[in-house]
């Protein structure tokens, strides 16, 4: 077997380099086109702290909420690279689910909610809610 030149390594590694690319850029667009992906993307980045803000008087805990943010802000970056149109439509997906869970949370705080008038025990017979 002949030595390889630095020169046909390096094309090797870039050619690996290459398909690796394209396998992660693969795994992100099946990732936003499905349900399951989606939710495991929002879980990711709601575990990181993304787009929530939240601060400590402990350095080192801002420190390494900083860190799980970074890697929110990297995957976040690819998806908008890999899959644009992907990424929009689960941001969308998200701002229609917060505007649902808000509109349920003011249903209840009217009291037009499900639970609204029922109190602990007022089926039990007592004259007090």
């Amino acid at each position: 077997m002949s030595e390889l030149t630095q020169r046909q390594i390096d094309r090797r590694l870039e050619l690996r380099r290459k398909e690796a690319k394209k396998k992660l850029d693969v795994a992100c667009a099946a990732l936003l086109a499905s349900a399951d992906g989606r939710a495991f993307l929002n879980w990711l980045f709601e575990i990181c702290g993304f787009l929530s803000t939240g601060f400590s008087l402990d350095p080192q805990q801002n420190a390494f909420r900083a860190g799980q943010e970074n890697v929110a802000r990297t995957v976040y970056a690819y998806l908008g690279e890999v899959d644009p149109e992907g990424l929009i439509n689960l941001l969308k997906e998200n701002l229609n689910a917060a505007r649902a869970d808000a509109a349920l949370r003011a249903s209840d705080e009217r009291g037009t909610g499900e639970d609204a008038g029922e109190w602990p025990g007022a089926d039990s017979g007592s004259e007090y809610p």
